[in-house]
């Protein structure tokens, strides 16, 4: 069922007819003050309430806003309540920007008129032998794609949910909880969902509750499901729904280290399972607004371990770039999200985003060691040496590219018990040795470091037959603290240059 606007109601707004067809500042202040102009002098003749003057149900503003739209803003319940009864069809009438009587009220957090709004919407439909166009007349997008409850809680109004839950909202049981959850993961233009809204803006309680709700079996909407096959199509089950919205409608495996315990066949298998159901449901389409990545990004403690326990397939749900969670959680040094993340995922620290970088490529290109060491300790971690990035850089080279002098010291330091010394000369795609990657970024503290290291070899040269003294010769006159960090060097030895 296609979205209802105001040529299709009638309106037949003509500016031209007068100052009194204009929704103007005195008509809001008039609203406002819920005074009785609005309203024609005869009441008595009309059993059902106070009869509004037809010219002010008329009006409409430069944007489009009607009466209605005016009335829910200001909050004028007894209007809004005369409104829908003379004429009803105002609550699907758009303005401008998309918006219905409903997004304006939910954004105003006017919970008593969004009711009445709501209820209003399917008032003369029969929702329960059509549930999914119902749905549609309820959750209508703006041109934000924004339905109201994206309003609701971008507006600080949580108690969007508990409003469609009240006994005093009259739907069945069955319908207000495929109303929730369709709501929750509903995308707007920018793919962020309810769920993710309300994560991103740390209400903590509305997601603890909306995740538990989510995991109880709730007959009536098991019921309305086997009566409505169709739903399955819109309803959300394991991931949240990442397909874009329409636009808005005018008239609508490495090798293990030999210390380290193998993951076994049936737990590969099924972490495998698990990524491939997230990607199934991701494939094709554009970034996804993760409600766990968002967790992850704002250290979100309770919700995490919410998600874990209730939601454990998001963990494979990819984000911008290709990242899983856990590739968030280590580029921005989040030490409890890794924790939790590799206890709950064996498999994590193995996967690889589109430029092939690991979690421990992203810890090394934040200075993150405490990250790379619970990365690197971690039971199921192969050989390090083993981890690459499309360009065949391991941790040392990004490390020493970003000039992350903290993660190079580390790895230097390492006496062979973690196998990390040995990459300090290993070379990329290009031939480059982290050193080479140092020099050529000019980072002169890791440069420092690396040339007073003997373990580090000074004579490797890249595909261009350059030692990184080659290319200090090329940087040395523009940075000064490069010279300095390479001061003490026998140059002529290593050099390649005649």
């Amino acid at each position: 069922m296609s979205k209802m606007n105001n040529d299709q109601i009638a309106l037949n707004i003509n500016y031209a007819g007068g100052e009194d067809m204009y929704l103007s500042k005195k008509t809001i202040d008039l609203i406002k003050e819920n005074s009785s102009s609005l309203y024609d002098n005869d009441n008595d003749n009309d059993a059902g309430g106070r009869r509004i003057k037809d010219s002010f149900l008329r009006q409409e503003s430069p944007m489009g806003n009607t009466l209605l739209h005016a009335a829910a803003q200001c909050g004028n319940e007894n209007l809004v309540e005369n409104i829908i009864r003379i004429k009803r069809e105002l609550v699907h009438a758009e303005n401008k920007k998309g918006d219905t009587p409903l997004h304006v009220a939910a954004r105003g957090c006017r919970v008593s008129i969004l009711r009445k709004l709501l209820v209003e919407c399917l008032s003369s439909f029969p929702y329960s032998q059509y549930p999914v166009d119902a749905l549609d007349l309820i959750l209508v997008r703006n041109k934000l794609g924004n339905t109201f409850f994206h309003e609701a809680l971008l507006n600080g109004c949580k108690d969007v949910t508990g409003m469609l839950r009240s006994q005093e909202t009259p739907f069945e049981d069955g319908f207000k909880e495929f109303v929730e959850r369709s709501a929750l993961f509903s995308t707007n233009n920018e793919h962020k969902s309810v769920l993710y809204l309300a994560i991103e803006r740390g209400y903590k309680e509305f997601v603890l509750d909306a995740l538990d709700k989510l995991m109880i079996n709730h007959p009536a909407l098991n019921v309305l499901i086997q009566d409505h096959p169709e739903l399955l199509e819109k309803f959300p089950h394991d991931i949240p729904s990442t397909k874009p919205p329409l636009p808005h409608q005018e008239h609508v495996g490495a090798k293990r280290r030999t210390k380290r315990m193998a993951l076994t066949d049936m737990e590969i298998e099924r972490e495998k399972h698990l990524a491939r159901s997230s990607q199934d449901s991701t494939d094709n389409l554009q970034e996804v607004k993760s409600p766990l990545i968002m967790a992850i990004l704002k250290n979100h403690k309770d919700i995490l371990a919410k998600i874990l326990s209730t939601k454990r397939e998001w963990i494979h749900l990819k984000g911008a770039e290709g990242k899983i969670p856990i590739h968030f959680a280590a580029s921005k040094g989040y030490v409890h999200g890794v924790e939790e993340l590799l206890r709950t995922c064996i498999s994590c620290n193995m996967e690889r985003d589109k430029d092939g970088l690991s979690p421990l490529h992203l810890a090394c290109a934040g200075g993150h060691t405490k990250v790379v060491k619970k990365l690197l300790e971690h039971e199921h971690c192969p050989d390090p040496r083993e981890i690459l990035d499309n360009h065949d850089r391991n941790m040392a080279h990004i490390a020493a590219e970003k000039g992350k002098f903290n993660v190079i010291e580390y790895i230097l330091q390492d006496k062979g018990e973690l196998g990390l010394v040995e990459m300090i000369n290993d070379k990329d795609r290009n031939g480059n040795t982290p050193l080479h990657l140092a020099t050529l970024h000019s980072h002169p503290k890791v440069v420092h470091a690396l040339t007073r290291n003997k373990r580090v070899d000074l004579t490797s040269v890249d595909q261009n037959n350059r030692t990184a003294l080659d290319i200090y010769l090329d940087h040395s006159s523009d940075n000064p603290t490069l010279r300095q960090a390479t001061a003490g060097v026998d140059r002529t030895k290593i050099c390649r240059r005649s």
